[in-house]
């Protein structure tokens, strides 16, 4: 099944959305979906969105969990395909291939709902509730994917980079401006030139090493490749203060992740949102000032 019915934001989204948002801390748990069939209670995992990339054998993707309903359009035929009636055809697909991601950097906010305290009008609530957004998602198939963190669009980059395609697919920043072509929002730390740098925040990447500053939970990136100012080359580097990973919703598995990565001395590629500037404190180095994880993903090199 390509999407779902999120519990915790209320919305139906696909896999790579769900992965998104479960970093991000929306999505409190993996098995809270239902089947996106408004008339149907079936609840289904969505694999692997509490891993890394590195850790992934498969890509995020929802598992039923429990039965459909007899009536709902999206059950599973025999052979194991889904039933999808003819008003809801390439519907998913459209979504899901859409041409332009939105990037929204700022951190996501889950709508208030208000709360019944009985039982069947909290239920009927949650089918209402279910139905009307099952409807606006027939109705609206052109809608452009969101996402909080850049872990999808990191993905997505890698995709299109291997098809060479990155000139027919953009991001836009938090709705506004102009589209981004991927192959502009992304940047090479290799052969980076200070001079040049833009005067917006694009995802800047390279492979790095990461060290865990001593006693405290705080890391420090250095990337591999200098970064060249009037003749003289500078170290890229990026501060994980400990303060900023433990604002993350997903502080521990972060924790984890860093401190295998320090220890083990793996070859991982960094990707980061922002806008490089000079260290005032030392000038040997560029700063690539981070505000919060959902700016930051890795990507380990396999031998």
């Amino acid at each position: 099944m390509d999407e779902a019915y999120s519990l915790d934001c209320e919305q139906i989204v696909d896999a790579e959305k769900a992965y998104d948002l479960y970093w991000s801390g929306v999505i409190k748990d993996k098995r809270n979906f239902e089947c996106p069939d408004y008339k149907c209670s079936a609840k289904l995992t969505c694999a692997n969105i509490d891993k890394p990339r590195y850790a992934m054998k498969k890509l995020p993707h929802f598992r039923l969990v429990g039965k459909h309903h007899p009536d709902c359009e999206l059950s599973e035929n025999k052979d194991g395909t889904i039933k999808v009636p003819d008003s809801r055809l390439g519907i998913g697909n459209k979504y899901i291939d859409s041409q332009t991601d939105i990037f929204l950097s700022d951190k996501p906010k889950k709508t208030a709902q208000s709360k019944s305290s009985d039982g069947d009008d909290k239920e009927a609530t949650h089918i209402e509730r279910k139905k009307r957004t099952y409807i606006q998602r027939s109705e609206n198939v052109t809608r452009q994917p969101e996402y909080n963190t850049i872990k999808p669009l990191v993905s997505k980059y890698e995709i299109y980079l291997s098809e060479c395609t990155l000139d027919k697919h953009c991001i836009c920043i938090n709705k506004k401006g102009v589209n981004i072509q991927y192959g502009e929002m992304f940047k090479p730390v290799e052969g980076l030139d200070f001079s040049h740098i833009d005067k917006y925040p694009r995802i800047y990447w390279g492979e790095a090493t990461i060290f865990k500053i001593s006693k405290s939970d705080s890391y420090s990136v250095t990337f591999k490749n200098t970064i060249l100012k009037d003749g003289v080359e500078l170290k890229g580097s990026i501060f994980l203060a400990n303060s900023i990973i433990n604002e993350n919703y997903r502080k521990n598995i972060w924790l984890d992740m860093l401190s295998e990565l320090a220890k083990s001395r793996q070859r991982a590629v960094f990707y980061i949102y922002s806008k490089p500037i000079l260290n005032e404190q030392n000038s040997d180095y560029v700063k690539f000032p981070i505000i919060n994880l959902n700016n930051l993903d890795f990507r380990i090199i396999e031998n």
